[in-house]
């Protein structure tokens, strides 16, 4: 008989079930971590907060995805989590992922894989703070392409200018250039990703 393929769905109820409207925040960056959550339904925004207070938008959490893991060892949430729609997460303490682990050993390996790919999210954000603008706005189109797995992304000015840290109108700019260039098409609210492997190029 096969093993059924680990997922957190099917051990949610190890956690506790949280309703959280949008526009909210979960945690803070800097706020002490004791557990972590695993989104059921909902999108999450993740920003960090630098010196000068701005803030910087380095990933968008989709459901079946977990967030703050670093809570775990009680060290610091390196971001902060916003809600950007009413979502639903189950909220998993310490004692509760060790029990988990024990029950369902699968669930610690899960666990690791998804907290090194967060690490390595960071890092590439913190990269990316020097690169120019069209490979920064090349990234978070594809981040968006791979986490929403559509070529049509929904654009927010104000999200984009605050994670590539430019204004509105820079990143018009470069949009509209690409448009001329056929690698994408900006329609309504929409940004429709025609030549995937041209943004690719830009990261290379």
């Amino acid at each position: 008989m096969n093993t059924p393929t680990f997922t957190w769905r099917n051990v949610k109820h190890y956690g506790q079930r949280l309703t959280i409207p949008k526009k909210e925040i979960i945690y803070h960056q800097g706020e002490e971590g004791k557990g972590f959550y695993f989104l059921e339904e909902g999108e999450v925004k993740i920003s960090i907060i630098r010196d000068d207070g701005y803030e910087r938008i380095i990933d968008y959490v989709t459901p079946e995805q977990l967030i703050g893991e670093q809570g775990i060892s009680n060290d610091s949430y390196v971001t902060t989590a916003e809600t950007i729609t009413d979502s639903v997460l189950y909220y998993f303490t310490k004692n509760k992922f060790h029990q988990l682990c024990k029950e369902v050993p699968e669930a610690a390996e899960a666990f690791s894989i998804s907290f090194i790919t967060k690490i390595r999210l960071l890092v590439d954000a913190q990269s990316l703070l020097d690169a120019p603008v069209d490979v920064q706005l090349a990234h978070y189109l594809l981040l968006l392409c791979q986490k929403h797995n559509s070529f049509w992304i929904e654009i927010n000015k104000t999200a984009m200018s605050r994670y590539l840290g430019k204004s509105r109108v820079t990143i018009w700019k470069i949009l509209k250039q690409w448009e001329k260039k056929d690698i994408i098409r900006l329609q309504d609210h929409f940004v429709h990703l025609k030549d995937v492997a041209a943004l690719r190029d830009f990261l290379m």
